[in-house]
């Protein structure tokens, strides 16, 4: 007959045994799951007045060249792969504008109107220009106005 007051041996270490396979268990499958890093997004506004005052294509080798405005430096944090801009001037509906990747004239840089998206960004200090003069793609001029600059680590949806 089984008493309250007497309990096996036998079961208390079968219920120890037990609880300990079950724990580690547990732990072993949570060490296992992989977390999902967060996604980076850092965005920055830069206001501006003016633009480099020259061509486009005059200056497709020549970052920082601006002699009116002023070159703006998109120094890269960590984890951050991706540079989307977006130029809202007050006066002109289009911006012609560069984001320098490098120097030369095969250098990974890319001439845009107003916008460009998820830009795969190289080095870590990409720099941008904004340009007065009309080029052939972008009929606009910078005036004044804001640029957004978004940094990610995944392309932007």
């Amino acid at each position: 007959m089984f008493k309250i007051d007497r309990v096996s041996t036998r079961l208390i270490g079968g219920v120890a045994i037990g609880t300990m396979i079950v724990g580690s268990a547990m732990g072993a499958e949570a060490a296992t799951k992989k977390k999902k890093p967060k996604p980076i997004i850092r965005t920055e506004k830069i206001p501006y007045q003016g633009g480099c005052g020259i061509d486009l294509a005059v200056a497709q080798a020549t970052p920082g060249s601006c002699v009116l405005g002023a070159s703006y430096d998109l120094s890269l944090k960590k984890g951050e792969k991706y540079i989307s801009i977006s130029v809202a001037d007050d006066v002109s509906p289009d911006v012609p504008g560069i984001l320098w990747l490098g120097t030369g004239l095969n250098a990974p840089n890319q001439a845009f109107c107003s916008t460009i998206k998820n830009f795969p960004a190289a080095g870590t200090a990409p720099s941008l220009d904004l340009f007065d003069g009309p080029d052939a793609s972008c009929a606009g001029s910078a005036f004044t106005g804001t640029v957004t600059v978004t940094f990610s680590s995944n392309p932007l949806k």
